[in-house]
């Protein structure tokens, strides 16, 4: 009887050790998952400030583009204007003149 109590007392205590490693593997992989959760949110919060930073940048590209176009085309319209100004005086001192 002493035997079987033994081979009893031995099974519980690699039940309770096998139990012990089961708890702190779950509790390993509790923690990893988080890690994992943590991660993946900030990768998403990082993807969409990166979107936002390239819109921005498109964004000031146009405006800059708008600008120069606008800038070209009173310079053109000044050019255009100025001549005809030059024009139209050159013919009055020529017109005076005779």
């Amino acid at each position: 009887m002493k035997v079987q109590s033994r081979h009893i007392r031995s099974l519980t205590k690699a039940a309770l050790l096998a139990g012990s490693a089961l708890v702190a593997t779950v509790w390993v992989i509790i923690a990893l998952t988080a890690v994992v959760l943590v991660l993946s949110r900030t990768m998403i919060v990082e993807a969409t400030v990166s979107k936002q930073r390239i819109s921005m940048a498109k964004c000031s590209a146009a405006e800059q583009g708008v600008e120069q176009y606008l800038l070209s085309v009173v310079a053109s319209e000044l050019t255009q204007i100025t001549s005809k100004i030059d024009e139209l005086v050159r013919e009055a001192v020529r017109t005076s003149v005779a």
